[in-house]
């Protein structure tokens, strides 16, 4: 019963659109068409001064704070505490200096 009904549903949905008439563009479309190829591109596409100043502000900003973040990571290194990589390597007693890892 439940194969039946499947099929049913799948030949309603496959004859739903009988009946329904083609989609026609407007008459001067393809004229319409033609003319703007035939128009040769003068004008390049322009921004103005006002977003292009904003958008090189944003960079100038993100790459700036970009560097702060960098430099600023390296500075908590060095108030005197060590940072959580070494003291998690020597809680744990896996420092291996005479090798030369530097942890």
């Amino acid at each position: 019963m439940k194969q039946k009904d499947e099929n049913r549903w799948v030949e309603d949905v496959l004859n739903s659109m009988d009946g329904a008439a083609k989609a026609r563009p407007a008459e001067d479309l393809y004229g319409k068409i033609e003319h703007r190829i035939a128009v040769p591109f003068t004008k390049g596409r322009t921004i103005s001064l006002t977003t292009f100043s904003a958008a090189a502000a944003s960079i100038v900003l993100l790459i700036v704070l970009n560097m702060m973040a960098l430099t600023g990571n390296s500075r908590k290194h060095d108030n005197g505490r060590p940072d959580e990589v070494s003291s998690v390597a020597r809680y744990y007693d896996i420092t291996n200096e005479s090798e030369g890892l530097g942890l």
